[in-house]
């Protein structure tokens, strides 16, 4: 196979056919493609002679799986990094198309991403078509964890040359979408999505339109995956960061970023009475959501962040006001026989947690949702009232 660049688009092109057809037989011959270029590249190391190489280039590329094809090119990487032969510009080339053929098809395989982090920095792979062949492997594994992970490098690539642009937003957003649809429930690409949300800084302050458009876009999200509790986590965030006033507020873009650390250096007097607002409608909007779509834990555990957001963001009679009405309502889902005698001692604990409750229907499960949401509303007013 060619290593240049018009070979490796006719690549692509086919590949991309083989993930919407889903052909078998298209399959299996990129696998023997692939193949050939693996035992080409062994060919190349004339001078080593170990048992590995020997294994796997007397082998017929009919006969190659996915984890052979790991352990060849394990082989002529470790031959590569230890300079069992005096490397060059051909060996790298076809190192590239190597690692490239089997990321396709063994996406999560950290030798053959590291090995292009390496030419990456050496500035021998464009960082754009790096982004390209991400987004290709997410069309077929959406949930794959080290090509999020390689993802987040080239953005920390892309940061040393300057602020991201609008449209780099809008391109990651959009994986991001495409990912979590094709894998419901996809935290690795929501996790991705709150990165790409602290990036988008200038002088320590947030974008409020991008805040808009992301909620905006959760509005629409949520009405086919309501119980989708990444997506929740997400939309949390986002109301967090608008009921606040970003003035003063100074966000780091490191990628195992926290929501603390996303709002840290927060003042009283930089609360968003729109974001207040916002967050009432949401309260509401979820109660609703907990009536009609019955036995959903993903929308009880969403409130309890809301409850958080408020604990946070109110004064201590406006929040035990708040929890008293919470109380009030949720007797009507968790009953009262059943939790009064739930009580929180000085330490903060729960005297009667829920445990070894039979669940056998839906409303069962309402329930318990409910009391174990009860709970937290008496741990937040035993800490209101110190």
């Amino acid at each position: 196979m060619r290593t240049d660049t018009s070979g490796m688009l006719a690549f692509i092109t086919v590949y991309k056919r083989c993930i919407s057809r889903r052909t078998q037989t298209a399959l299996s011959e990129l696998t023997i493609a692939a193949v050939r270029t693996f035992k080409e590249l062994l060919r190349t190391y004339k001078d080593v002679h170990t048992p590995e190489l020997r294994k796997y280039t007397a082998q017929p590329e009919s006969r190659f799986k996915g984890d052979s094809q790991s352990c060849a090119f394990d082989a002529s990487c470790t031959c590569f990094q230890r300079r069992a032969i005096v490397s060059g510009g051909e060996i790298e080339a076809r190192l590239r198309l190597a690692s490239f053929l089997l990321l396709l098809f063994c996406p999560d395989w950290h030798t053959a991403w590291n090995f292009r982090k390496a030419q990456l920095v050496d500035l021998k792979i464009d960082v754009s078509s790096e982004l390209g062949l991400t987004t290709l492997i997410l069309r077929k594994h959406p949930k794959s964890g080290c090509t999020w992970q390689h993802r987040r490098f080239l953005m920390k690539l892309l940061r040393r040359h300057g602020p991201l642009q609008p449209h780099d937003y809008e391109r990651e957003f959009a994986v991001c979408t495409r990912a979590a649809d094709a894998y419901p429930k996809n935290y690795m690409a929501w996790n991705y999505r709150r990165l790409v949300l602290g990036l988008n800084t200038h002088g320590g302050i947030c974008s409020e339109e991008v805040l808009m458009t992301e909620l905006a876009a959760s509005d629409v999200w949520m009405q086919s995956h309501i119980g989708d509790y990444s997506a929740l986590r997400y939309r949390a965030l986002l109301l967090k960061l608008i009921s606040f006033s970003c003035r003063n507020t100074k966000q780091r873009t490191k990628g195992q970023e926290k929501d603390q650390d996303v709002l840290q250096n927060v003042k009283q007097s930089d609360l968003s009475s729109q974001g207040l607002h916002r967050l009432e409608v949401e309260l509401t909007s979820n109660q609703s959501q907990i009536h009609f779509y019955s036995g959903h834990e993903a929308l009880w555990v969403y409130r309890r962040d809301l409850l958080d957001i408020c604990q946070t963001l109110l004064p201590k009679t406006h929040m035990t006001a708040m929890l008293a009405d919470e109380a009030d309502w949720v007797q009507c889902h968790s009953g009262a026989e059943s939790t009064k005698n739930i009580e929180v001692t000085s330490g903060g604990k729960v005297s009667h947690p829920i445990t070894g409750v039979a669940v056998n229907s839906e409303s069962d499960r309402q329930q318990l949702f409910a009391r174990h949401y009860l709970q937290n509303i008496l741990w937040y007013t035993a800490r209101a009232v110190e």
